[in-house]
């Protein structure tokens, strides 16, 4: 659900960068330890480091969940990590483990403030 096609990004000159926005129901069960109770909406810039390289930010994160029946609302902003991608490759990111992090540890500092 999270994989995102990079190949026109690494074929272009480094330092290109390309945003993409998205608004997705996720469906239940997706993440095995939290439930999406709103669509995820999100802005991801992909820059391209090198042939081979990408760096991915979430510019903008938004979504609610609900993780050991306790509901929270969620905003990531500009949270970057850098892929290797081979271009001869399917030339594809898979953004799932990144988001999933990213919110848990959103979630878990949200849930310690509130304690």
């Amino acid at each position: 659900m999270f994989r995102l096609p990079v190949s026109d990004v690494l074929t272009s000159y480094p330092g290109y960068t390309k945003t993409v926005s998205f608004s997705w129901d996720v469906y239940r069960g997706y993440y095995e330890d939290f439930d999406f109770t709103s669509p995820l909406k999100a802005e991801i810039s992909l820059r391209n480091e090198n042939s081979k390289k990408i760096t991915v930010t979430i510019l903008f994160l938004e979504t609610r969940i609900r993780y050991q029946e306790k509901e929270t609302n969620i905003l990531l902003e500009n949270i970057s990590r850098t892929y290797r991608v081979d271009a001869d490759g399917d030339g594809i990111v898979d953004l799932a483990p990144f988001i999933h992090e990213s919110i848990l540890e959103t979630f878990i500092k949200a849930w310690q403030k509130s304690s």
